[in-house]
């Protein structure tokens, strides 16, 4: 099984903020705009690398 790493994940949500708008940054719960759009984009990206 393949997994993404934070630093992955990380420059994911940086290529998703500037395709799509928004602002880049962490905070204590999670990002601090489209996390939900994130997660999406995460998963997808998980179930394509493992099939």
């Amino acid at each position: 099984m393949i997994i993404l790493s934070k630093e992955q994940v990380i420059k994911l949500h940086a290529s998703l903020i500037k395709a799509a708008g928004g602002s880049e940054g962490i905070r204590d719960e999670g990002m601090l705009d489209g996390n939900k759009r994130l997660g999406t984009h995460v998963m997808l990206v998980f179930l394509a690398l493992n099939g």
